[in-house]
């Protein structure tokens, strides 16, 4: 997605906004649990992008109060990864993480579980 900021701040919003209002839209959420006689069901609440168009489509107010569309102020296309760099273990793709200690900051202990 390319922001054009120009088109975003004349409607009045920022791109907080626009960030907060697509984390809105695309969420997967446990719903909890519904009973049915001896069986329990696990309820799920999806909201998730499943197109480029619904994503184009999506639509939201302005500080003036007028419905704008998100490819009013941005271009959604599908880009192949551009990524230059991978990581593999044992032949699968994996992910590298990278940790640094800056001078002054204080190091703490973490473990994955």
């Amino acid at each position: 997605m390319l922001v054009d900021q120009t088109r975003l701040t004349g409607y009045g919003l920022t791109m907080g906004q626009l960030v907060q209002l697509l984390q809105a839209e695309n969420l997967n959420l446990p719903g909890g649990t519904v009973k049915d006689g001896g069986r329990e069901y696990v309820v799920r609440t999806t909201g998730e992008f499943r197109s480029l168009d619904e994503i184009r489509n999506l639509s939201f107010l302005t500080s003036a109060g007028a419905t704008i569309r998100l490819s009013d102020v941005a271009t959604v296309q599908e880009v192949e990864d551009q990524s230059g760099t991978y990581s593999l273990l044992n032949g699968q793709p994996s992910l590298s993480i990278a940790i640094q200690r800056r001078q002054g900051l204080t190091l703490f202990r973490w473990q994955l579980g």
